[in-house]
């Protein structure tokens, strides 16, 4: 019900601001084109996500950047529901899922695809954590890869993997999974 309110709250909008400049300037198959930060964040997997979009359904038709962004917001809202009902409980679980849903002052975060950046490194730092929760090889090559795909999204990233570097260094693990948060961030 959330992703067909904010679909349709959504509608009539269209490109803005900084989707402007990455539609208009960053241009080009050169890792400079991916690889050069914006607003100081590493944004690889948005500007890679932006182009693929470009290239396959253009500038006239909003609506799959919009849903790309829904589904990114649904599924944190999923991930901290999930990650939070494995420590708390289901209503308190609840609560929390319900507070990323509905974020009130931070509405921006869903109604503009720009802010896919920061949703996809959020969503990936608490796969990351339910991954190493498994304490298993796949788990923790899941979540390497995880707190990569966090890093090449946005600044948040970097907290996303402080938040892993903890989990792994004073949690229940052993020395050695530091290649977990390491492999990442070198």
């Amino acid at each position: 019900a959330t992703g067909a309110y904010l679909f349709y709250e959504t509608r009539g909008t269209t490109l803005h601001a900084d989707e402007w400049v990455w539609a208009l300037y960053r241009r080009g198959n050169d890792l400079g084109t991916f690889l050069k930060p914006w607003n100081e964040h590493m944004s690889l997997v948005p500007i890679a996500i932006y182009r693929l979009l470009f290239a396959t359904v253009g500038l006239r038709d909003y609506a799959p950047y919009r849903l790309i962004v829904i589904a990114l917001h649904l599924l944190v809202g999923a991930l901290v529901f999930v990650y939070a009902r494995r420590r708390v409980g289901c209503l308190a679980a609840l609560i929390a899922a319900a507070m990323m849903l509905y974020l009130g002052p931070a509405w921006e975060n869903f109604l503009w695809p720009f802010q896919m950046a920061w949703l996809i490194s959020l969503a990936s730092g608490i796969g990351a954590l339910l991954m190493l929760d498994r304490a298993d090889r796949r788990g923790n090559l899941a979540a390497c890869a995880l707190v990569a795909l966090a890093l090449g999204s946005s600044g948040l990233g970097l907290m996303i993997a402080l938040g892993v570097v903890v989990e792994v260094l004073f949690g229940r693990r052993r020395w050695r999974d530091a290649w977990i948060f390491a492999a990442p961030l070198v």
